[in-house]
Formats: structure tokens, sequence, C-alpha cells
């Protein structure tokens, strides 16, 4: 264990209450946790309130920790010729245990705890650009705080994906991590907050680092590394834990990243998203020379939950990330509702042309003049 956690690990398990069922789970192996500040966030906020956006593969695996952090999962609904969205059917197996793990990180209320373990997390089943698109704008519109794009869908993504500025302007704050943000379009990522990993010793190596550079980091431990403590998930196939070290961290300090936006849009609910992504970067651990060179100047160090939730931040306008403008394709919505009505009004038409005509060899048989259309 890194030497310089182990003050902070004995604060973290002074925080485990004598009689809480969490005495008996890895809770004070949460290090990263500690690192973050999210123990003495947790007495101001807890994420209440904050539903989070996650996208998976299919629906997660249950874990008993979840309890009821996971809303039912979202996905287009099949012949869905306006992007209507509909729950997973109940009796379709939840296969997606990577998402059980981002969500617990997240999320967690059990033994162990996420960065957030009050807040709602909605998972959203989307396989292609078109379905992202759909499901995003349907989450915008459901009232998310924010939304971790987390998928590596991101490399499939084209320039005229919209799905992202529509929540921006939504008001949703959108996190990537590093990995997946590195293969979008370069105008799909104006105002999205970018997380990168470090590991155990506050070091970037390997795969957390990018041509692009990390927003923000957190705990992230790589397998690159030698000497890395991983960090403690959920292991749904058990219904216990594990601890997980990734070829790259970048996913999990995105998800504990996203966490933290929860608490702060919890604990501010009228600040819009700009303003909260500022008072993240604001508040960041200053970086080391390393971690300043790796993310080439534009990196805010590592988040600090509590100081972004207590510091005084001055208000800002708009997303210090930039302004990514407004979504360009609601013609493509308002064109789908026409294709949908058009059968309708030709029905409709047809009808009306049958009356008439039918009206017409009428009058013509009885020779009066035609009634008045009222």
């Amino acid at each position: 264990m890194p030497s310089k956690w182990i003050g902070r690990l004995l604060l973290a398990s002074l925080l485990t209450l004598p009689g809480d069922p969490a005495a008996a789970a890895p809770r004070d192996e949460q290090w990263y946790l500690d690192v973050i500040k999210a123990p003495q966030a947790h007495g101001i906020s807890r994420g209440e309130g904050v539903t989070v956006g996650v996208l998976t593969s299919s629906a997660p695996m249950p874990h008993p920790d979840l309890g009821d952090a996971v809303l039912p999962t979202m996905r287009v609904a099949p012949d869905a010729i306006l992007g209507g969205m509909q729950q997973t059917p109940s009796g379709e197996p939840a296969t997606d245990s990577h998402a059980t793990e981002e969500i617990g990180l997240i999320a967690a209320r059990g033994g162990i705890v996420g960065a957030a373990p009050a807040a709602s997390v909605r998972p959203l089943n989307a396989h292609h650009q078109d379905e992202l698109e759909k499901a995003i704008r349907w989450l915008a519109d459901s009232g998310a705080g924010v939304l971790y794009l987390n998928t590596a869908i991101s490399d499939g993504l084209t320039a005229d994906f919209d799905g992202i500025r529509y929540a921006q302007s939504k008001d949703v704050v959108v996190v990537m991590a590093l990995d997946d943000v590195a293969d979008l379009p370069a105008g799909l990522r104006t105002g999205v907050l970018v997380a990168g990993g470090v590991d155990g010793d506050g070091e970037v190596a390997g795969r957390l680092r990018s041509t692009i550079g990390a927003d923000l980091r957190a705990p992230g431990p790589t397998s690159n590394a030698s000497g890395n403590e991983g960090v403690i998930v959920l292991d749904p196939d058990s219904g216990g834990y594990r601890e997980l070290i990734p070829n790259s961290g970048n996913e999990t300090a995105a998800a504990l990243v996203t966490g933290v936006v929860a608490l702060v849009r919890s604990t501010y609910p009228d600040l819009p998203a700009g303003a909260v992504i500022n008072r993240l970067l604001a508040t960041g651990v200053p970086p080391g020379p390393g971690i300043a060179d790796v993310d080439y100047g534009r990196g805010h160090g590592v988040v600090d939950a509590y100081a972004a939730l207590t510091a005084d931040v001055p208000p800002v306008t708009g997303n210090p990330l930039g302004d990514p403008g407004p979504p360009d394709t609601d013609w493509l919505r308002y064109g789908l509702i026409a294709a949908a009505l058009l059968p309708v009004a030709g029905a409709v038409l047809a009808a009306v042309v049958l009356v008439w005509v039918f009206r017409r060899r009428k009058v013509r048989r009885s020779g009066s003049p035609p009634p008045a259309w009222s």
C-alpha cells in the first residue's frame, strides 16, 4: 500500500460506524475515496436527488450493494419511428457486469460506497450511433444531471452526432474517460469534462496518458505500473467484491469524477452545468509537474470532492471547457415526426376525397344542388 495514503486510510476506517453492516465489508480498503475526500464530502451531500445516466451493453447485473440506486434500464423501442424509449423487458437477462462495476463506483450504498451513494443511476442500453443519440436525448429530456458517456461506441461516432450537444443544451454535465474521448471527432469534445486516472502513488503512467490530456484526474490504477493497489469493485457473480487493476484506469477515474459531479449538483441544484464544471476545475488539487506535462497544461489536478462542495468559487458564465453550440439536427426529429404522420395525413385526405366523390354522385342522381360544406 502506498505509504502516502496510510493516514487517509486510517481516517476512512474511523468513518465506518460500529454496528454498521459495512463494518464487515472492505470499506476501509477504499483508499481511492479518501484520496478524493469523498468521506468528508458525504457529510454535506451524498448525491440525493440527482440522476446519473450510464451507457450499458445490456441491463446491469444486480448486486446487493446497489440497493435502490439503479433505475430501470431504458432502450430504444423496437420499430420506434419517433425514437421512443422503453424499459428493458423484465425477462431479458441482465448480463453487463462491467456496468455493475462502474455503477458501484458511482453509487454503491452497502458494504462499499460509491462517490455519490444516494444518487440514482439510469442505465441506457444503446449499440450504435442512432440509438445512442435517441437515448441521450431521452435522458436529457428526463431531467438527468450528469451523463457518463463510457463506452467504446465513441470510436464509431461521426462528426454529425448531436447527442452530446443536445445533452449540453439541456444543462447536462457530460463526463468521458480519456480513452473514449480520444476517439471522438474533435468537434464533439467541446465542453465535455475529460477524466483521467492516476495510480496509487499519484503518478500518470502507461495507458493513463493520452495525446489529448485530461481536465481532471482521479484514482485509476493501471496494470502497466508495478506495485499498484487496485480499486474495490462489486462482483455481481458472487454478490461480493473484488480488486480491479485494469489495463487503463481512466474509466475508473471517470466514474469517480461522475459521482463527484452528482455531489455538486445535489448541493447546488440551481447551478448550471458550466458552473458545476468550473467548481470542480477550480478546486482540483494542483497537479505536480508530471501530471501538468502529461495533460499539456489543460489539467486541473486531482478532483477534490470536499473542496468542490465547500470552497468559495467565483461565478462564471458559460462552460469553461468551451461552448459546443446548439444542437443542429432537430430537423431530424421533426422530419421523423412528419414521416410518421404522412401515412395518417394521406389516409385522412383519401377519406375526404371519397366522401366528396360520394356526395357528388348522390347529388347528380337526385338532381338537387350540392349541400354546403360545414
